[in-house]
């Protein structure tokens, strides 16, 4: 927690001019957003009923993992790539594991989850920290 906080709040980070994020860049956020939620919702109504409130955890985080994917693309990022696909990975195998095993499992994916989004986020940020003392930091936006 405390790699993330200094990594994402308190070190300077070099950004590099990005290009220009694509028309339907907006587009492609709304659909994802839209299509996660559906996704979450038709999941919970296939799970079964007296487990779905143990099993939904791992289903949600499989759907927002897969609602960061085309993030990447649409705002050049690709630190998205990695995040939404290893969310996916963590909430598919949480639920596999909650389905056949112990419902217990689909709750701790959730958990890992949201440890590996913050490894993630402040790796990516510390990527991006100044490597000298030399280098100045750039106000415009974008990743490295």
């Amino acid at each position: 927690m405390l790699a993330y906080i200094l990594f994402v709040f308190a070190w300077p980070r070099m950004f590099v001019e990005m290009g220009v994020v694509g028309p339907r860049a907006g587009v492609i956020y709304f659909g994802s957003v839209v299509a996660m939620l559906a996704l979450i919702r038709v999941g919970s109504e296939l799970l079964p009923d007296e487990r779905v409130d143990d099993l939904r955890p791992a289903l949600i985080v499989a759907a927002v993992g897969a609602h960061f994917l085309p993030f990447a693309k649409a705002f050049h990022t690709p630190m998205f790539t990695v995040l939404g696909s290893l969310m996916v990975v963590f909430g598919a195998a949480g639920l596999g594991l909650g389905w056949w095993w112990d419902e217990r499992a689909a709750a701790a994916s959730a958990v890992v989850t949201g440890v590996v989004m913050l490894v993630v986020i402040a790796g990516d940020a510390g990527l991006s920290a100044p490597r000298t003392r030399g280098e100045q930091i750039s106000s415009r936006a974008g990743r490295r």
